[in-house]
């Protein structure tokens, strides 16, 4: 590549690996960092404003790549642990890991006739393991050496930062609310796992879930990451999961064998269809 000469850009500059990460998980070529490096040749810019005023990046590409540039600085280590109720985290040998994983299987497949790497966890009621199994697929996805995002849209009552260890002070929400850097955690022993926690809980959740803000995030999450999965509060009542699901374009519904209610699993069933989000079968937890 042949840099255009002339402008010195000392005080323009991105903080450190600012630029890598874009042109890396942007997919920016030769020819869009030609068409970065004259934008800023004519205009005092730096690598990440030039790249979002030609259109090349989203916001949240640039707000991930300073979050990441902080992080690695600062040299904090992943600060999230997966807890021992995640057994496909600890023991790959285990018969319920096993069945984790021939789900992973099931739903890949799916996902990819779906066209999509989103997937929703949606449930009818509260108490029906639909955090636990989220962060379970999840796991399993990171663990084919695959980037992995997990997220907590349950902004009612969250539950993930407990799977995790981790408090719950700023996370999906904040960012939402705020339109600021979401803070996205690494995790214990999964290089490939990233875990973004609900975060202070809404007054207006649905709101929140419904807006053009979380589409914002989601564009620049797919570029990012090879799996998605979101965590989503209780269909009974409220709207929020169903909102979710028209964002992540799949839905993966889940029941609890002697406690959901056939009628709620219908009714379950009958308002994800009324999304855009396409049903990718259905789980039915023995506990």
């Amino acid at each position: 590549m042949s840099l255009v000469p002339g402008r010195q850009f000392a005080n323009t500059e991105d903080p450190a690996h600012v630029s890598q990460y874009l042109i890396r998980y942007a997919g920016l070529g030769e020819e869009a960092l030609q068409a970065i490096a004259e934008l800023r040749a004519r205009e005092e810019l730096r690598f990440s404003e030039a790249a979002l005023r030609l259109g090349l990046v989203t916001q949240a590409d640039v707000d991930a790549a300073l979050s990441a540039s902080r992080n690695l600085e600062s040299g904090r280590p992943a600060r999230a642990q997966p807890d021992a109720r995640l057994v496909v985290a600890h023991d790959p040998f285990d018969p319920h890991s096993e069945q984790i994983r021939a789900l992973r299987t099931s739903i890949l497949l799916r996902q990819g006739e779906a066209a999509t790497n989103v997937l929703a966890v949606v449930s009818s009621q509260r108490g029906e393991g639909r955090s636990q199994l989220a962060a379970e697929l999840a796991i399993s996805c990171a663990q084919l050496n695959q980037p992995t995002l997990l997220v907590d849209a349950d902004l009612r009552n969250p539950g993930l930062h407990r799977l995790f260890g981790l408090d719950n002070t700023r996370g999906l929400a904040n960012a939402l609310a705020e339109t600021a850097a979401p803070q996205i955690n690494g995790v214990n022993g999964l290089p490939q796992l990233s875990l973004l926690t609900a975060g202070l809980s809404a007054g207006n959740p649905l709101e929140l879930l419904s807006s053009d803000a979380l589409s914002a995030l989601l564009v620049g999450w797919r570029r990012r990451y090879r799996h998605i999965v979101l965590d989503t509060p209780a269909v009974a009542g409220v709207s929020d999961a169903l909102a979710v699901s028209s964002h992540a374009g799949a839905a993966l519904p889940l029941a609890r064998l002697h406690r959901t209610p056939m009628r709620d699993w219908k009714t379950l069933i009958q308002r994800l269809h009324s999304t855009r989000a396409q049903v990718l079968g259905g789980v039915l937890k023995r506990f």
